[in-house]
């Protein structure tokens, strides 16, 4: 017996240590709760409030002002005869006559819009799942009009129309091979945009160091787009004119994986830089139309143009932006709220599947702006 007892006391101061160290890995600082938290080597911490359930809600809303753009929409070259001026080498280099000017665009106007998010933080391993739509319109109404100027060496060149150049001589005075260059005395483009888009993340939120948190997401991206781009020209011969309307219609919807990643920059406890980073690759089903209307002193609304195509591809998406944070925890850190501010740009390739004449090239569509996000954690 009183061997056991001797042997008691050692056995104890043993695992005494033992005991210490796991109280002080499981017992939390009851002050200063509101610090980012240490970061251990082993173990990357999930960021963000404290998740009180198997999963806490939370809700976003961006303010978005942005400017959308889309290459391939010229509809008239304004440009001034040089003729008078010396060559610039020997013939056939040379040209007699030349144009200088500039390709002429719809206007690209920025425009308001909104998202709407809603997501899921899990207390698995701190995942979360995020769901985002996406709103913008460009509607019609911004046209871009130009006029030829009354002078010998002003010129408007249409760029695409769809008229043949014997239809354009019925209605002139001068020669056929005139008529050709497809002069106008005045031109207008207008361009409709109807934009929606969804987001559908699979993330985790993290401190790879006290001041920096990574977020890397796997997911889906849906979007449907409405594109209108409608064409008036006027052509004057002689005493005779001639109105062209060109009506191209584009639908696009797809679908296709996304990825990416989300950096926050903690300058302090509260204000913060973040920068985002996503790519997508959609696959998309482009329905396109195209009708050409010509009215004029012999011709009454005659239609002389009318194709249809539909397309299937898939095409990349790039999104990036770059901003300035401010985020709260509150009521034992279990609710945080979140306001930024940044600029944003996207990238989304080979979008304008318009039918030209004689040839369609794909277009990128390009977006740019302010982006306003708040977000309430629960």
């Amino acid at each position: 017996m009183k061997k056991y007892l001797l042997t008691l006391p050692v056995v104890c101061s043993l695992i005494a240590p033992l005991c210490a160290i796991g109280g002080r890995a499981q017992r939390q600082p009851e002050d200063n709760k509101s610090e980012r938290p240490k970061v251990s080597h082993d173990v990357t911490p999930a960021a963000g409030p404290i998740v009180t359930r198997a999963a806490d809600p939370y809700i976003t809303l961006d303010f978005i002002w942005w400017r959308a753009q889309e290459d391939g929409l010229a509809h008239a070259f304004n440009g001034n005869s040089v003729a008078d001026e010396p060559a610039f080498g020997p013939a056939p280099f040379a040209p007699a006559t030349a144009d200088r000017g500039s390709v002429k665009y719809p206007d690209f106007n920025y425009r308001p819009g909104f998202k709407a998010g809603f997501g899921l933080q899990f207390r698995h391993d701190g995942w979360d799942l995020f769901a985002q739509y996406t709103w913008w319109r460009n509607n019609k109404g911004h046209s871009k009009t130009i006029t030829r100027r009354n002078t010998d060496f002003d010129s408007l060149v249409i760029v695409d129309i769809g008229c043949p150049s014997a239809l354009l001589a019925n209605q002139a005075a001068t020669a056929p091979s005139a008529i050709a260059t497809y002069d106008a005395q005045r031109s207008s483009g207008e361009w409709l945009l109807h934009f929606n888009a969804i987001d559908l993340e699979l993330g985790r939120n993290f401190w790879i160091s006290e001041r920096l948190t990574l977020r890397p997401f796997v997911g889906l991206k849906g979007s449907w787009m409405k594109q209108d781009f409608d064409v008036q020209y006027l052509l004057i011969f002689a005493t005779s004119f001639l109105n062209t309307s060109l009506d191209m219609d584009l639908r696009q919807w797809g679908i296709g994986l996304r990825t990416g990643v989300d950096t926050v920059w903690y300058m302090t406890n509260n204000w913060s830089v973040f920068g985002e980073f996503a790519i997508s690759g959609l696959c998309n089903h482009f329905k396109t139309s195209r009708k050409d209307f010509f009215s004029g002193s012999a011709i009454t609304d005659q239609l002389i143009v009318n194709l249809r195509n539909t397309i299937n591809s898939v095409t990349a998406v790039i999104e990036w932006g770059l901003g300035f944070r401010y985020e709260t925890l509150f009521h034992n850190d279990d609710y945080l709220y979140m306001l930024q501010a940044g600029w944003e740009q996207q990238i989304w390739f080979d979008q304008n599947r318009f039918i030209f004449v004689p040839n369609s090239v794909p277009g990128n569509l390009t977006f740019q702006g302010l982006t306003v996000k708040t977000g309430f954690y629960f």
